[in-house]
């Protein structure tokens, strides 16, 4: 998955639609176990997508991709 997918473009289907480019994939970090700071608020990744864009995530055990945010 890691060589199928770091230095790939993807376009997001939420949101801006931003592109952005895949740095590496984490195979130790997954979408409830993520936590960041959103709204003044500790937010897991799973729980800010299905509240800000109405997405949820069904596999709660896959990896997360590591961005950045193309031009």
């Amino acid at each position: 998955m890691r060589l199928e997918f770091s230095g790939r473009s993807i376009i997001a289907d939420w949101g801006n639609k931003r592109t952005y480019r895949v740095e590496d994939v984490d195979f130790e970090m997954t979408p409830v176990e993520h936590e960041f700071i959103w709204n003044d608020v500790p937010t897991k990744l799973a729980s800010y997508f299905q509240q800000a864009y109405n997405k949820i995530v069904t596999d709660v055990n896959q990896p997360c991709f590591l961005v950045k945010v193309g031009d």
